[in-house]
This record gives structure tokens, sequence and C-alpha cells, in this order.
């Protein structure tokens, strides 16, 4: 157990470049041991053994983690939601006053949370149980497995629709993308009827998407007006980066854009595209969706 802190600020330092390196996370095996050392983290933080100041560098590695599908199996099974609940007092949820008088350094905590637990929510087999075919062949088997992770209508989702009235705009877009995503009743009806979702989803996700990078940090070092790049000009950009070794990590995107909202918003795209009734919806979508290949 380190009990110094300035000891555990490297370590999690260190551990936060590593896990957002894309040649640290073709190993599996690493990002494993990382995830279940910084769960370890998290027990402790939540037992009081553990820095307070270093919490937030703790969850920031967690997130970048959670981005991945193994690590979303692995915090799933850690039960992952329930240990990021003892951070968040019921009473301080659910009452708008004391949620409005909340310091800097608890608001970005509680976001970067939000952030671990929607990407583990939304992994296929915590989100759409029907596909599973491992819950499906439990349920033949004659036994109930667990229907969505985290589970949702008594536990989750009250917590989400008190996260869409939150005076912050990350919050309030995460809560509601995962709100939309989780209505499946949405999904049985006609394509028209979402037309307008899916367009004003898929315009926000054009200029937060982290396809847009480059555009945003240009907009930010030199002023003027965000230019949205094409798929000529992002291929441009890919190819300059691989020739130059410029390597993208989520820490590095986020100054500028939104990765983890955007995931949340590629897998509501993604469940529209399993429907052949709402392919039509993408005939407009194909180039931008193509800049994040």
């Amino acid at each position: 157990e380190l009990k110094d802190a300035e000891l555990i600020r490297v370590i999690l330092s260190t551990i936060r470049h590593l896990v957002d390196s894309p040649a640290a996370q073709q190993c599996h095996e690493l990002i494993e041991f990382f995830g279940n050392a910084l769960t370890d983290y998290l027990d402790q933080a939540i037992e009081g053994r553990f820095p307070e100041n270093q919490v937030r560098l703790l969850l920031d590695s967690l997130s970048i983690l959670a981005l991945q599908r193994g690590m979303q199996e692995l915090f799933t099974e850690k039960r992952i939601w329930e240990r990021l609940q003892k951070f968040r007092p019921e009473a301080f949820l659910r009452d708008p006053h004391r949620r409005a008088s909340r310091d800097k350094e608890f608001t970005r905590i509680e976001m970067v949370s939000l952030f671990i637990v929607a990407q583990v929510s939304v992994h296929p087999s915590n989100r759409m149980t029907w596909l599973c075919s491992e819950r499906l062949a439990a349920a033949d088997a004659g036994w109930a497995p667990e229907t969505q992770y985290p589970t949702r209508h008594n536990d989750f989702e009250p917590y989400l629709e008190v996260l869409v009235k939150d005076r912050d705009d990350t919050v309030r877009t995460v809560a509601s993308l995962l709100l939309t995503l989780f209505q499946e009743k949405k999904f049985h009806q006609p394509a028209e009827e979402l037309v307008g979702t899916f367009k004003s989803v898929l315009e926000w996700w054009k200029v937060n998407s982290t396809t847009q990078y480059e555009a945003h940090r240009e907009l930010l070092d030199n002023g003027g007006e965000l230019h949205i790049r094409g798929l000529r000009e992002l291929l441009d950009d890919a190819i300059r980066r691989r020739e130059y070794q410029i390597v993208l990590t989520s820490m590095e995107t986020m100054k500028y854009c939104a990765p983890h909202e955007c995931v949340l918003a590629l897998s509501l795209f993604s469940r529209l595209a399993l429907e052949p009734k709402f392919k039509s919806l993408f005939r407009d979508a194909l180039e931008p969706l193509l800049g994040c290949v």
C-alpha cells in the first residue's frame, strides 16, 4: 500500500500516459494489469486510504481504460458502478441546491466518474443483452442473468435523469445520449420518427468528434471561425501524422474535442445501423463517419 502522495502522483501520471498510448493498448495483458491495479487503488480511495488530491488523476486513468472493450468487460466484473457510487452521496445527487454549490474539483471527479460508467454501460453485452449469446444461452438453461449493467430502472436511469438538468453542458450531453440509447422502444418506431434525433446527434458529432481535432486546435490558436474538415482533409491529416509519427491521445484530444461523448454518439449510430429501416438515414452521413476510420 502506497502512502506517499507525491510518489502516487508520479505513478498515476506514468500509468495514465502509458494506457493512453496506442502501442500499450495493443498489449491486452498490460492493460488488464493496469485495470486491476487501478481498481485496487479505487478501493483504497473509497476506504479513505488514498490521497484525496490524487483521486481525480486516478479516475482520469480509469476513464481512458474504460474506452476499451476489454476494460469495459473487466469493469463490469468489478462492479465499477457500485464502487463509483460511493463517491456520490444519494442526498447530494437528488438535491439540486446542494449540487449547485459543489466545488470545481468535485465537479470534475463526478464528470470523470460518469465517463467511466457511461463507457461500461454501452458495451453491447450490457446495453443490448438480446444480442449477447452467453446471456441468451444462460436464459435457455433456466437461470436469469442480469439484463443490463448498471441496472437501470431503479438505479442508473434515475441518476441520469437528475444529470440531464445539470448546469454543465458535458454532463447533460452524456446523460441525454445515454437515456436515448437506453430507450429501446425508440428503435421499434418508423424511421421517420427518429430523423430529428439522428440529424441533431450527427450535427453535434460532426463538430465535436476527435476527427476535427486539428480544426479545433487551429481555432484556439488562431481565432476566427471553425472550419469543419472534409474527408480529403482528414485523410491528409492522418497521412501527415503517420509520416511524422504524431500520435493523438485521449487526454490531448479532450482539450479540444469530446471523445467520451462521441463514443456514445457512435454507439447510437451503430444501434440504428442494425435495423434495415434506418439505413436510409446514413446516406448523408457516410463521409463524416468514414473520417473516423
